[in-house]
Order: structure tokens, then C-alpha cells, then sequence
């Protein structure tokens, strides 16, 4: 299993004593220079209904800083560029996709919507989906023209970083599994790539660099060893079962992001994965910020804050 590290910032409090004076020195360090995550987070006992905020974490830094306060967010996305942040929100009484700049200024309403969330570029970045229901609003910013587009529901669909593989989940009528397969995206050369009897496999996602898959395993009678797990498929050609190796420590909460927002957790360089999970505090139950390593050296835990919940974390570019 990786080892468990928390990053210095959250066991050092007195952060928060200069944290203005820290805030003043990133200024000094150009934002497209720094290494940044951003995030969504409910603060206080509101609900979530007007107290959610969108931070930007500085891993140089090992701290945190909110761009906006106080609205009601869905997902966001980062253009390729890192200077602009595509994201679902009320903004002045107004629900709709919104564009603004990385440091949350300049925001402009693109299109209004009361159910649309997980909002991102599409493969040729020339325009936006949204997830609306069961269907894909598609709009481009330049000319204003929409497209409507009904997609399969099918969750563990995903084609790989190249575009020669399909991945699947499957269950055995035979064994009773439920494993990951990956498959020719014209139907041809199925490869099982987990067998796993005791547990139920589901929810691959691709590394940007085509190498790894991280999925979902549930076993089906121990709960501690329920989470995410990686896999190396660069050698699946060789006939043999991949090595599998545990990836976070625990069962963690952004399946439904991953869902709709596939390589939302990887890091451009496929070295590490973000995910949430739940720590108790007391008889508090908060979601806090973890990020591993895929080389499975460590886990390291980014946020420890027990009056917010953390959710929706994505590398910027």
C-alpha cells in the first residue's frame, strides 16, 4: 500500500497567521509558472446553498486561496492554455455556463442553464459541452450556435489518450466478475485486463500518456482495501494479466465527477491523481483534497478542513 504523507502546510497553523503575507509573495511568481489545482468547496452549515467557494492550491506553496466567495457552483474546467476557467454557477441571480479569467475576473455568461453541470472544451477546442440531463448541449463561444447530442449512459465507456481503445466493464455470466476490458475502437481484439473474484472493477479512466488506467475496486466483503487502483497497460499486448497496485488509501467521493469529466484527476504528466475522500473529525464527517502518486511511492493528503467540504478538483494546465 503507498505510504501516507500529509503536506506541511496542514500541520503547521500558524500558516494562517501570515497567510496575507504569503498571499502577497506568490504575487511575485507568475501564475502560469506555478503548479495549481483549483477546487470547489462548501463552507460553513449553509448547505451549500450561497456559502460554496472556488480555491486555487499552490503545490509549490502548500496553500490555498479563494477566487470567488460565496455562490452557488457546479463543475468547472481549465482552457489548454490555463487562462481561462469554463464553469457552471449563479452568478446575480442568473444559472448558466460562465467564462472568466484564472484569477476569477471578467466573467461573462455564455449560455443560461437551470440542470446543466460539468461543463468542458470539446477534442478540438472550438467549443463547449455541458452535460444537461441525458443529453450534451454543445455552443460555440466565437459564433453562438448550439447543437443538442443524446449519449450513451454507459459510465465505463471511455476511449484511451490516442484513440485506438475503447475501455469496458464486463461481467462474466460465467465467473460472476465484473472486470475492465480494453477493446479496438472497431470492435476487435477484446483484452481482459483485471480478475478480480472477490471485488467488482468499474470506472476506468485513461492517463494522459496512454500508459495507465486507474479504476474503481469495490470488494465485496473487505471494506478497508476499497478504493482506487492503477494499472500499466503499455505491455497488455503481452498476453498477461496487468500488475495491479492499490492507488489512494481509501474509497473516495469523485466518481460522479469522473463520470462526466474523465481525465479531470490526472496530471498532464500522468505522474499523480487527485481524489477526495472523507475524514472524521470528531463526529464530523468532511471531504478533504488527497493527491497520490502513481508510481504508488505515496499518498499525500493537500487539505485538512474540518469547517469545509471539498469537491471537484482539476489540474490546471
Amino acid at each position: 500500500m503507498p505510504r501516507l504523507y500529509i503536506a506541511p502546510a496542514i500541520l503547521l497553523t500558524a500558516l494562517f497567521a501570515v497567510f496575507a503575507a504569503a498571499a502577497s509573495e506568490l504575487g511575485h511568481v507568475p501564475f502560469f509558472h506555478r503548479e495549481i489545482i483549483s477546487f470547489t468547496a462548501t463552507v460553513g452549515e449553509s448547505n451549500g446553498l450561497n456559502r460554496q467557494h472556488l480555491y486555487m492550491y499552490d503545490l509549490d506553496r502548500g496553500i490555498d486561496m479563494a477566487v470567488l466567495r460565496d455562490m452557488r457552483m457546479g463543475a468547472h474546467a481549465w482552457s489548454d492554455d490555463g487562462q481561462t476557467l469554463l464553469m457552471i454557477m449563479t452568478y446575480r441571480g442568473r444559472r448558466g455556463v460562465y467564462l472568466m479569467d484564472h484569477d476569477g475576473d471578467n466573467m461573462r455568461l455564455l449560455i443560461r442553464t437551470t440542470r446543466g453541470d460539468y461543463p468542458q472544451w470539446t477534442h478540438d477546442r472550438r467549443s463547449i459541452q455541458f452535460f444537461e440531463t441525458e443529453y450534451w448541449r454543445i455552443i460555440s463561444p466565437r459564433t453562438g450556435r448550439e447543437a443538442t447530442i443524446r449519449i450513451s449512459t454507459d459510465e465505463n465507456r471511455v476511449r484511451s489518450t490516442d484513440g485506438t481503445w475503447w475501455t469496458a466493464v464486463r461481467r462474466s455470466e460465467r465467473t460472476g466478475n465484473t472486470d475492465v476490458y480494453m477493446t479496438r475502437v472497431d470492435g476487435t481484439g477484446a483484452i481482459q485486463l483485471t480478475n478480480e473474484a472477490e471485488a467488482v472493477d468499474s470506472l476506468p479512466r485513461w492517463s494522459p500518456d496512454g500508459r495507465f488506467i486507474a479504476f474503481e475496486r469495490r470488494f465485496l466483503m473487505v471494506v478497508r482495501d476499497q478504493g482506487w487502483y492503477i494499472m500499466d497497460v503499455s505491455d497488455h499486448l503481452a498476453g498477461t494479466f496487468p500488475d495491479v497496485k492499490p492507488l489512494t488509501h481509501a474509497m473516495p467521493l469523485n466518481r460522479t465527477q469522473l463520470t462526466h469529466m474523465p481525465w479531470s484527476a490526472w496530471s498532464a504528466d500522468s505522474t499523480r491523481f487527485l481524489y477526495i475522500a472523507n475524514d472524521l473529525y470528531g463526529a464530523v464527517n468532511s471531504p478533504n483534497l488527497y493527491m497520490a502518486y502513481t508510481d504508488g511511492s505515496s499518498v499525500v493528503q493537500l487539505t485538512n478542513t474540518p469547517d469545509r467540504h471539498e469537491w471537484n478538483p482539476v489540474w490546471r494546465p
